[in-house]
């Protein structure tokens, strides 16, 4: 297995890999870098940790069957992709993972744990599991890290000093080159009673602003990290098996009718306005090729290759598409439009980078074949 620094390092590779000069993505890196080496410190460590990767990044394709004669759906499949399964030593057992990001309050019995109790991705994934022979896949683990509010802020006189002095800044040790740049400015500004008396802004914004993070996140880990087991029972999977073919009949009644009822309570979320609001609202044209594409697969989360660019495969997130507003669900799965050249938000941008990077730590947790778990 390797290593805490060895898997640092290759984290740190990819941060750099996929943010550019743009000061958002520079300040995305960082939180990212900084909350990915204190999971790091929080839950594993190098000799022996208490799961081993089985598989990541696994796809299921599975029926969609009607749970009241057991056939399946002539048109529908329904596919799931799973972060992580692995070997829970502890529990002596196999478990599902989920990685996910979050600004929710993450403390104990807040109403983030409580909503997964109804949560469908989780019940998606174990009755995918259930229906693939891996009936011993009963619990998920949902792992969840907090993304960071604080930004960049100038750094105090005070905090100048401890870095020229010390070479460390809130507790954590600085670079050599970073205390060098520090100290020689210290040495410069030093005022006739020894403090320092000039304003020290840029290198907050780069290592110091990811140390900061990093203290504050040791300081008190509950809050940035959280982690519950979830288990569904086989009444509860039986019934979200009911779910998922009403809405596949309803996805199928609506493709027949062509009516697709719009949601003006969907237009913005996640303080942003739905990708096709301008189409909706009659301002952009939908086959307008230098504002909309179509996709070759509708689901880009998949690998896996489907017919028909994969309008007759059921997702969680296609679900919760057609639940929220069923034009855009038209418009993005049945006809697999999407917006050319516009970048994710800061949000997703973050998500995006921080499950790439857990994905290598869980990679690195593979036990060769061979040696014993």
């Amino acid at each position: 297995m390797k290593t805490k620094e060895e898997v640092r390092a290759e984290v740190v590779e990819l941060v750099k890999s996929r943010t550019s000069s743009d000061p958002e993505t520079i300040v995305v890196g960082i939180q990212v870098v900084a909350t990915v080496s204190e999971y790091i410190d929080q839950f594993f460590d190098d000799d022996r940790n208490q799961f081993e990767t089985i598989e990541a990044e696994s796809e299921i394709v599975s029926d969609v069957v009607n749970p009241s004669t057991g056939h399946p759906s002539t048109i529908f499949d329904h596919a799931s992709k799973l972060d992580v399964i692995a070997f829970d030593r502890y529990a002596d057992e196999l478990i599902a993972i989920e990685h996910k990001s979050s600004s929710a309050d993450l403390t104990p019995g807040s109403h983030y744990w409580r909503r997964l109790n109804l949560d469908s991705q989780v019940s998606k994934y174990l009755l995918s599991l259930r229906q693939s022979g891996r009936h011993e896949v009963r619990s998920c683990l949902y792992d969840v890290a907090a993304k960071p509010q604080t930004m960049p802020k100038a750094v105090s006189a005070g905090n100048v000093r401890t870095i020229a002095e010390s070479g460390s800044f809130c507790g954590l040790t600085v670079s050599d080159r970073t205390r060098e740049i520090v100290a020689r400015r210290f040495a410069a500004e030093t005022g006739p009673k020894g403090g320092f008396v000039g304003k020290f802004h840029e290198t907050e914004a780069l290592e110091l602003y990811g140390l900061r993070l990093r203290s504050l996140i040791r300081l008190d880990p509950s809050v940035w990290f959280g982690r519950l087991v979830v288990t569904r029972t086989d009444d509860e999977l039986e019934l979200y098996a009911r779910e998922l073919w009403e809405l596949t009949a309803d996805v199928r009644r609506s493709r027949r009718t062509a009516i697709s009822p719009r949601n003006s309570s969907a237009c913005w979320s996640f303080a942003r306005a739905c990708e096709f609001f301008d189409v909706c609202t009659g301002t952009e044209d939908v086959e307008d090729r230098s504002l909309f594409e179509r996709l070759d697969s509708v689901h880009v989360e998949l690998a896996a290759e489907f017919p028909d660019r994969g309008r007759n495969v059921i997702t969680n997130s296609r679900l919760g598409t057609f639940l929220q507003c069923r034009e855009k669900h038209r418009l993005k799965y049945e006809e697999g439009f999407a917006p050319v050249g516009r970048s994710d938000s800061g949000a997703l941008f973050w998500g995006g980078l921080f499950h790439e990077a857990l994905e290598i730590i869980w990679d690195s947790h593979r036990v060769p074949k061979g040696e014993k778990t």
